[in-house]
């Protein structure tokens, strides 16, 4: 009996450690999928990788703004784009020094010479292109690959995956004020006798306005899906021209000729001449 009881006890000690040592395994399998994930994230979010990330997702953004915004090949911002490519061919080419100092020091001056401009779309958010594709991505990638840039240069190895995700968020915030922004906008409306001119492909059409006193109504309808300005700088009256958006200006002024133009930077071709007391 004793010995059929040694059996019972020897069979429930030699099952509860196999079920003991299962369980183990199982858990011991289980921290080692979630550390490999763990590493596959890191990796997949690491410091270099987003150096030349960077300057290459900033390069296509400005090709897009090129080929579909713009409809045209500027050599100036074709330009840009080479370098920017470039840049993240190197940072991906020599991930410890000379890809970082390169891609840091085109950021920089990038982010520099073009911080007016930044401010300023930013500061629209009704014009929902200039807003997210000239703003907030521009901005957003240009921070995200001077931070992984100075962090490669420091060594730091963590927060890679955490600047990723904060710049995701931003971006999708950034569209949604940018949408809601443009839906809330209306039409100015033209009043009788107003002189009335467009817009479109960034030239304004006709060029040359009159009237036959010292002073006029002037509706300008903006068919181009980015903002524009109509600014008459002898005056003081700058008027912004929101994307897709009507907007009316009284001028008031002695009889002479003035000229009207665009400020936004790059948009040169659009002035033209108002002509009161014609």
């Amino acid at each position: 009996m004793c010995h059929a009881i040694d059996e019972v006890f020897g069979s429930c000690c030699s099952r509860n450690r196999n079920e003991g040592r299962i369980a183990c395994d199982s858990l011991r399998s289980h921290r080692w999928e979630e550390a490999s994930m763990n590493v596959e994230r890191s990796q997949r979010w690491s410091w270099p990788r987003l150096v030349w990330l960077a300057p290459v997702a900033l390069g296509a953004t400005f090709l897009f703004v090129m080929v579909v915004v713009f409809r045209e090949v500027d050599p100036f911002f074709l330009t840009i784009i080479v370098i920017l490519f470039v840049a993240g061919y190197v940072g991906r080419r020599f991930p410890r020094r000379a890809g970082p100092i390169t891609v840091l020091v085109i950021l920089l001056l990038l982010f520099l010479l073009n911080l007016v401009s930044l401010i300023e779309d930013l500061a629209h958010p009704e014009s929902a292109l200039n807003f997210v594709v000239f703003g907030v991505i521009p901005l957003t990638l240009l921070l995200t690959g001077i931070i992984a840039s100075i962090a490669v240069l420091t060594s730091r190895s963590d927060g890679a995956a955490l600047v990723v995700y904060a710049a995701a968020i931003i971006l999708v915030v950034g569209a949604v004020v940018g949408i809601i922004a443009a839906l809330g906008l209306e039409d100015d409306t033209a009043v009788a006798g107003d002189i009335q001119i467009v817009a479109e492909d960034v030239e304004f059409s006709p060029e040359a306005l009159s009237a036959a006193g010292g002073s006029a109504g002037v509706l300008v309808d903006n068919k181009d899906p980015i903002r524009h300005t109509f600014t008459i700088e002898a005056l003081n009256s700058d008027i912004e021209l929101p994307a897709n958006t009507a907007r009316r200006v009284d001028v008031s002024a002695a009889p002479g000729i003035y000229e009207f133009r665009c400020t936004i930077p790059g948009h040169d071709n659009m002035k033209g001449t108002l002509t009161l007391g014609s």
